[in-house]
């Protein structure tokens, strides 16, 4: 056997050997959606189980792949099963969510279109996902958003130092779980703020060492910030509160099993985002109602004191201690979204995808506002939203649709009129929230 010869086989298995592995990692997340589908309900991607001391995991859960309807809808260039009601509930796109919570949305009279255009949102996650760009640059192009990726400006990858992540040699994504949770929050926080910038920043590992690095960065580079991870809260959680002090907009996911409360959502510097579950008129695509879902994290913190924006603004439904979540947006396991990920299609949901909504909305009205919060961002929420009542009942009234009222449901606490332990104060609807900051909109 000649030379080359030797070398063709060689490579060839090599390759081979190198196709298999990367098959095996690929079918991860496609395995749990398998499995979900076979005992007729969701799994989380990564289960509680899996955590060590010291770690934190994403909140996204898997019902299924999507194998059906993924061709365009007639004259709309979007996948036909887009924002149709299914035997589990309604399976939502990008366009759906942002026609029921108001964004991009306009000035008047100048007509201005505020779609985060100037902004910068940062996804801070675990792993490296080599892929998140290609991932990111499908699904725009199945839900017919703008583009966002490196070429244009829109998109960048680093890690939590802020290096260009490219050629890290910190841990994969894919084989960790993490994967699937990035693709959701690069592309729903695009999808409502299409015009702002993203930056994915990466933690090494799920460490909380590693992500606490990549929160100060993140915030170091970012307008408003997106975490959709967490554990359970723990003795000595104060201490590191001051990560998360950074004078700027931090959201973090609240969980996916109703109580107790978790951190850093407990942190009092952190904004804190529940998940209900979201019903709307098929022909508008305007919201109808919202509903509290049992997964939704809430409660009382066993040991974070009430904040002042809390207990100044008749807050008091956790007295001594903080409160949560301080809001929410979709995130049920009945009006899941559906995601491009790796080669795949599936319908998937959690506090994972109301916190990337979210700090989209935020992004959309920071814009409206003239490119900043000030200061914290919670202040301003229950000071706005709450307008002095008690337990902000009544507040919907007072300012209809800036924070929408979830009255029923529950997560192993009820759901009722006002701030309550599962959707905090209710769901914004950006076109109000930037009316209320005195910006007028049609």
């Amino acid at each position: 056997m000649n030379f080359r010869r030797l070398l063709f086989i060689t490579v060839a298995v090599l390759v081979a050997c190198w196709s298999g592995w990367a098959q095996q990692k690929a079918d991860y997340v496609r395995s749990v959606a398998i499995q979900a589908q076979q005992l007729g309900h969701g799994l989380p991607v990564v289960p509680a189980s899996a955590l060590r001391p010291g770690q934190s995991r994403p909140f996204i859960w898997v019902g299924g792949m999507v194998t059906e309807g993924l061709t365009p809808k007639a004259g709309m260039n979007i996948p036909s099963v887009c924002n149709t009601q299914r035997s589990y509930g309604i399976l939502f796109c990008p366009n759906g969510l942002q026609t029921a919570y108001g964004v991009p949305f306009k000035n008047t009279p100048a007509g201005r279109v505020n779609d985060g255009t100037g902004l910068t949102i940062a996804i801070v996650d675990a792993f490296h996902y080599a892929n998140a760009e290609a991932d990111l640059l499908v699904n725009t192009t199945n839900f017919n958003l703008p583009a966002c990726t490196r070429a244009n400006g829109c998109f960048q990858d680093l890690d939590q130092y802020g290096h260009d992540a490219t050629n890290t040699t910190c841990g994969d994504a894919v084989t960790n779980g993490w994967a699937v949770e990035i693709t959701l929050d690069l592309v729903y926080a695009h999808a409502m703020a299409p015009g702002a910038k993203i930056i994915l920043v990466e933690g090494c590992t799920n460490y909380d060492s590693d992500l606490y690095q990549a929160v100060l960065t993140a915030s170091s580079l970012a307008d408003v910030v997106s975490d959709s991870w967490g554990g359970s809260e723990y003795l000595g959680e104060t201490g590191t509160d001051w990560v998360f002090d950074q004078n700027k907009p931090l959201l973090f996911a609240s969980g996916d099993n109703g109580t107790p409360a978790i951190y850093p959502c407990a942190s009092p510097y952190a904004t804190c985002v529940g998940g209900p579950s979201l019903q709307i008129n098929f022909n508008t695509l305007q919201r109808t109602n919202e509903t509290g879902w049992p997964g939704s994290g809430g409660g009382c913190s066993p040991y974070e004191a009430v904040p002042g924006y809390q207990s100044s603004n008749g807050v008091n439904l956790c007295y001594p201690t903080r409160a949560l979540p301080d809001i929410a947006a979709d995130g049920a396991d009945t009006s899941p979204v559906l995601l491009y990920y790796n080669g795949g299609a599936y319908r998937v949901w959690g506090t994972s995808l109301a916190t990337p909504l979210m700090a989209g909305i935020f992004a959309s009205d920071m814009q409206a506002r003239g490119g900043k919060f000030l200061h914290q961002i919670n202040g301003d929420l229950y000071t706005r939203g709450c307008r002095g009542t008690i337990n902000c009942v009544g507040a919907g009234q007072i300012n209809p649709y800036f924070f929408y009222d979830v009255t029923t449901g529950n997560n192993g606490l009820p759901a009722g009129p006002g701030f309550d332990l599962v959707t905090g104060m209710g769901v914004a609807f950006g076109k109000s929230m930037g009316g209320l900051y005195g910006i007028p909109t049609p």
